[in-house]
This record gives structure tokens, C-alpha cells and sequence, in this order.
């Protein structure tokens, strides 16, 4: 990753499952468009974390071969979590997002080729953005509101380019460091150690060997659970309420004949 310069929709505890990805309408997001957002609360939806104790787990660079894995594990400790997907590999896995659709995990826009974003040509956001918001709306059914900026690297220029579209720039706040690979401890060290209330975590499914990501993943929901924090999707709508059942059907019956 290496840093240069939300109401979630799975809402909280360990006992809970992931929720369903829904469409819903759009909502001004709690970080004015045009500014960078660091923390759960500032995220579209998820404004009601503010001063709760809960952390996001964010992956970045997928989908690709280690995100089966990883989802593996998040649904096993039924724990939602955020995927910011580059386009050509999700153009390239198709099913694997399908797969996080289905699962109800949020799934954002972090470009389609993982550029600079801070010295990208305006004249290359359609291509970058736009077509990265079109695949995944394509397989999702509702458009990322959300885009991380590839190593954490934006300009001006940036984030007047992505709030025009409507789009809330998210970057994170604790840097786990698996992108260096340095080894499953250290991982999982840089990911509790520096966890807060509404922290944002940053981590990989793609763009190389994620194995001790992978391996990393079960401690650091552990250890933060036992620690008392619960976890959020970010940029997703929470599920609307079930419609209320029908009411029951009944039928008067004349003489010997069925109701007219």
C-alpha cells in the first residue's frame, strides 16, 4: 500500500452475519465531498460509529487468487468487511465479486489499472473511475459511493475529480503493512497494536503472495474481538427493514359453492 504523502451494513458483533448488499438511494457521506476520509464515522452511512468501539477491515488490489481465502475467513467469524477492487481484476474474476455480492460484503472502486492518482491526467478519470464504477454496478447491482486512491496518493486535482462524480475519497488509518510481507506477526502486531475506536484497517487480497495476510486474518479478528471491538462495512446501505407479511387470506363461503 505505503503511504505517500459507516450506518454499516454488517453492523458490529461477532455473533452477527454479514448483511445483504442492497440498492439503495445515496447519502451525503459525514467528511464533505472533496476532503479524504480516515475513520469508520466519515464514511458514507456509517456516521452512527462516531465514538463507538468498532473498527473496519478494508482489502485492497483484489479480487485475485488469495480473496477466496479471505472471505473465507471473514465468514466464518461472521465478520463484514469493505473490498476495494481494482477493475481489470475484477473484470478478470468476475465471480469473485458476484461472490462478495452475494456474501454481502461492500465492495468499492480503487481505479482499474491501480495509477498515481496524484499525478494521473484528468483527461484519464472516465477511464480509471468511471469504467471501474461501471463493472462493479454491473455485477453488484448498486455503484461503489467510495473510491481509494491506489498507495494512498492524491492531489487536489483528485479529489475535486471524484467529488464531482459524487464519490467519497476513503483512505484508511492503521496501515497493517502486508503489502511488504513481513511476515504473519508483524501483520497482525501492526493491525491490533494500532487499532482504535472507528479505525480504519488497511490490508490486501491482491497484487501478489497474500498468504500471511491470509494467516494473519484469524488473529487479528481474535485479538480484536477479545479486546472488545466489534466490526463495519463501510459505504454500504444498511438493509432496509423485511416488508410486513400479507395479510391473511380469507373467503366467505355460500351454501355449498365457493365465495363468489
Amino acid at each position: 500500500m505505503g503511504r505517500m504523502w459507516r450506518r454499516s451494513a454488517g453492523t458490529a458483533a461477532l455473533a452477527l452475519g454479514v448483511a445483504l448488499v442492497v440498492i439503495a438511494p445515496p447519502v451525503r457521506s459525514a467528511v464533505p465531498l472533496g476532503q479524504p476520509a480516515f475513520y469508520t464515522w466519515q464514511a458514507p452511512y456509517d456516521e452512527w460509529t462516531a465514538g463507538q468501539r468498532v473498527v473496519a477491515l478494508t482489502f485492497d488490489d483484489g479480487p485475485g487468487a488469495y480473496t477466496p481465502q479471505i472471505m473465507a475467513v471473514l465468514e466464518q467469524y461472521h465478520v463484514p468487511a469493505t473490498f476495494f477492487e481494482v477493475g481489470s481484476e475484477g473484470a478478470a474474476h468476475p465471480t469473485m465479486t458476484a461472490d462478495l455480492a452475494a456474501a454481502g460484503f461492500s465492495v468499492q472502486d480503487h481505479t482499474w489499472n491501480h495509477p498515481d492518482l496524484a499525478t494521473l491526467p484528468v483527461s484519464q478519470y472516465p477511464f480509471e473511475i468511471d469504467q471501474t464504477q461501471s463493472m462493479i454496478t454491473s455485477v453488484m447491482g448498486t455503484a461503489p459511493i467510495c473510491v481509494r486512491p491506489p498507495y494512498d496518493a492524491w492531489s487536489a486535482t483528485t479529489l475535486q475529480q471524484l467529488a464531482i462524480r459524487g464519490l467519497t475519497t476513503m483512505s484508511y488509518s492503521v496501515d497493517s503493512g502486508d503489502w511488504q510481507r513481513p511476515g504473519v506477526q508483524a501483520i497482525v502486531n501492526a493491525s491490533v497494536g494500532s487499532a482504535f475506536p472507528g479505525a480504519v484497517i488497511g490490508l490486501h487480497d491482491g497484487a501478489g503472495d497474500r498468504s500471511q495476510t491470509v494467516a494473519a486474518l484469524p488473529q487479528i479478528i481474535s485479538q480484536l474481538a477479545a479486546r472488545g471491538y466489534a466490526f463495519v462495512s463501510l459505504c454500504q446501505a444498511p438493509a432496509p427493514p423485511p416488508p410486513p407479511p400479507p395479510p391473511p387470506q380469507t373467503s366467505a363461503v355460500y351454501g355449498f359453492g365457493a365465495a363468489p
